[in-house]
């Protein structure tokens, strides 16, 4: 892989740890990273409204990927850049999801009692994708960490595709490389030796 030029960080399980909590290791991490030219992006299935305060206790500026590639949320403003939705009919969708997904919709699940629902072809590697072509910036360039199985497709994407110990079988056996627990500050482990 050529230097790395970004990085691409899942939130829940991979960055936060269990608590939901940021270790001072992280944000040290982070910060130290972004200071020897990385530049992250937080890649998450959560909504806007909790990242921008993710980012500015880690010390991220930029963009942010949010609702599993569905939204791209300028951290500086506060303001969404990007939005993809799918029908309004959202009461119907969430009453028979699967019977009504086709080829509409797609489903991916973040968690083991989390289902999210996105249009098709909407997840956090096309948004990724999208945006690192809009920076010049090459998928060998990009390094990804996750653990669940909505990270799977940026893993995938990415030059390099880091797993936590606490991940998903299925993401662990397609990482190149597994670090610690979330809780162990694995990500903070491989940026330190990204800023080294």
């Amino acid at each position: 892989m050529s230097a790395v030029r970004l990085a691409a960080i899942d939130l829940d399980g991979t960055l936060l740890r269990s608590d939901g909590t940021i270790s001072p290791r992280m944000r040290a991490a982070a910060r130290a990273a972004v200071a020897a030219g990385v530049e992250i992006f937080l890649v998450t299935a959560r909504g806007p409204r909790t990242v921008g305060g993710i980012a500015a206790e880690l010390g991220i500026r930029g963009e942010a990927i949010c609702s599993n590639g569905a939204i791209v949320l300028d951290l500086d403003s506060g303001r969404i850049r990007r939005m993809r939705t799918i029908d309004r009919e959202v009461e119907a969708v969430a009453a028979v999801a699967r019977e009504l997904a086709g080829d509409a919709v797609s489903i991916s699940l973040s968690g083991p009692w989390v289902v999210e629902i996105s249009p098709a072809g909407v997840n956090k590697a096309s948004a990724l994708a999208e945006l690192c072509e809009e920076l010049g910036i090459d998928a060998g360039d990009v390094i990804a960490f996750g653990d669940h199985l909505n990270d799977l497709p940026m893993l995938a994407w990415a030059g390099r595709a880091v797993a936590v110990a606490n991940a998903h079988p299925d993401v662990v056996e397609i990482a190149d490389e597994l670090t610690a627990t979330n809780d162990e500050d694995g990500v903070a482990l491989v940026l330190e030796r990204l800023s080294a």
